[in-house]
């Protein structure tokens, strides 16, 4: 089948936590709304937008579903938010480094905050990161994987059984150079009441991310936690994901 016409994958395949994936399942039942998913060309946004479509449309709810692919026009972006009152549900994809962004990135596409803060579910940044193969991987127990792990080791994870490891480069049979797919390394901003009071507040951007994804729930907090249990090596996360000063 070729790839334009390969069937798109449910919203269990995407690799969610399983508590997320509810999460995100009970979202995408709302009636109306904006779902921004976000990340950098290759990080796999337009497949993810796909499995909220499928999902969406699943629920056999009557309010139609807008997708935009990432390069829509701010035109198409304002259209389609325009629509939200009447009852339409959006799916926008962006070219976002992280979560937060997304309320700049609506600004500057002409989209007012408050309709933003008024209309928005969920905002997702995403990557996909090479995962290690599970035959030929090597425990990783150097001074810089420590290092990196440090402070995170002494708060939210702390009772992880640490496995990290790090691509074999020759590789094996099952693998090529050491990797074998890609891991969904993610964060996601609900659009809540703190949410909202912030927006409504002017605070976008770094004061939102700062105060939004503190204890382990920023994109390399996710990413980190792939590596403490050997999904992932620290060395492809950081390729992907810009580590925190």
């Amino acid at each position: 089948m070729p790839p334009s016409e390969a069937r798109p994958r449910q919203l269990a395949q995407l690799g969610l936590r399983e508590d997320d994936a509810a999460r995100l399942g009970r979202l995408l039942c709302q009636s109306q709304g904006l779902v921004l998913i976000g990340g950098p060309r290759g990080s796999g946004v337009s497949t993810s937008l796909a499995a909220l479509r499928v999902r969406m449309l699943a629920e056999g709810a009557a309010a139609p579903v807008l997708l935009l692919e990432p390069g829509h026009s701010p035109e198409a972006l304002r259209q389609a938010v325009a629509c939200i009152p009447q009852g339409c549900r959006v799916l926008a994809g962006a070219h976002l480094a992280r979560a937060a962004h997304a309320f700049a990135y609506c600004r500057d596409h002409g989209v007012p905050l408050d309709a933003v803060s008024r209309h928005l579910l969920l905002v997702m940044a995403q990557r996909l990161v090479p995962r290690l193969c599970s035959a030929c991987r090597r425990p990783d127990d150097s001074p810089e994987l420590r290092a990196a792990l440090a402070r995170a080791s002494n708060s939210w994870l702390a009772d992880t059984h640490i496995a990290a490891a790090q691509a074999h480069a020759p590789g094996c049979g099952q693998c090529r150079g050491g990797v074998a797919g890609r891991v969904l390394v993610y964060e996601w901003l609900p659009a809540d009441a703190g949410v909202r009071a912030m927006i409504e507040a002017g605070a976008i951007g770094l004061e939102l991310e700062q105060a939004l994804f503190a204890d382990g729930r920023s994109l390399w907090d996710e990413g980190l936690r792939q590596v403490a249990c050997g999904q992932i090596s620290l060395a492809h996360l950081r390729q992907a994901v810009r580590e925190p000063a």
